[in-house]
């Protein structure tokens, strides 16, 4: 599993550095929507690298394999549902490059909902937690606090 979120990650990690630094090759070949405008094609590009990083975490950290892919499944499943609202299917006159941004997105939308079974051994409520607890962890460690037992253990009843 580490080295499947390593991979993933590293592929939107690349398309979306990629759009940051080539935003007109990435508009025409990526996401080939609308005009050209350079802002908006690094606003994409922005959450090809956002969701690249936390599934490259996710191959480290277990704990962010769950969340990363259902974030990435609402964003490539809402480009699904954006191309599908956008597209005129009546009148015969589909784009070519419509067509492939819908099918790419389709296909890892596809490939990331079936990676969910094989993290379904931790639930999302348990993965959550996790994730929230390490955040908590970072932050203390941060902000220069001790990091503090845990108190709902030591109490009993989850109270400080």
């Amino acid at each position: 599993m580490k080295r499947t979120f390593f991979a993933l990650g590293l592929v939107q990690l690349v398309l979306g550095v990629g759009g940051y630094l080539l935003p007109h090759p990435f508009h025409v070949s990526i996401i080939n929507v609308g005009d050209y405008n350079p802002h908006f094609v690094r606003d994409v590009a922005s959450v090809y690298v956002a969701i690249g990083a936390g599934t490259l975490v996710g191959a480290w950290r277990p704990s962010w394999r769950l969340p990363s892919v259902i974030l990435g499944v609402v964003a490539y499943g809402g480009n699904v549902v954006s191309t599908l609202l956008a597209l005129d299917f009546a009148d015969g006159d589909v784009p070519a490059g419509s067509l492939a941004d819908l099918l790419g997105h389709a296909i890892w939308t596809g490939v990331l909902i079936a990676l969910i079974p094989a993290l379904s051994g931790s639930s999302l409520g348990v993965a959550g937690r996790e994730l929230a607890r390490d955040v908590v962890r970072s932050l203390r460690l941060e902000w220069g606090a001790r990091p503090e037992p845990d108190q709902a253990r030591s109490s009993g009843n989850g109270s400080r």
